[in-house]
């Protein structure tokens, strides 16, 4: 899980781009938490409420097999105010929208 909050510190935290509609989260302190070394939410296109998130992480284990499928996801864009609210987004992935490439150290879905 990647931390929320502008109080982190470099190497760790959060950047807006200008336009605010995307927030990146990086960690190069070479002990990133949960292995999470980035995180990207962007707001896509015209579309309302429609999110695209990229996570990748480093030095942890993600045992994630292509018999696992289907694979879901949530994400949730906030504090836990935001949680509680019932503030965040889920999907579901078919194995047909889901493939490994580098097998098996990335997994890459898309609807």
């Amino acid at each position: 899980m990647a931390p929320y909050g502008a109080g982190l510190s470099p190497p760790r935290g959060w950047t807006v781009n200008r336009g605010h509609t995307a927030a990146t989260y990086v960690d190069r302190t070479g002990t990133p938490l949960g292995g999470i070394v980035k995180l990207r939410a962007r707001v896509r296109g015209s579309i309302p409420d429609h999110v695209t998130v990229s996570v990748r992480g480093k030095q942890a284990t993600y045992p994630v097999l292509p018999a696992d499928a289907p694979v879901q996801a949530t994400v949730v864009l906030g504090g836990t105010v935001s949680s509680l609210a019932g503030e965040c987004g889920e999907t579901e992935f078919t194995p047909a929208q889901c493939t490994f490439r580098r097998e098996p150290t990335q997994l890459f879905c898309r609807r």
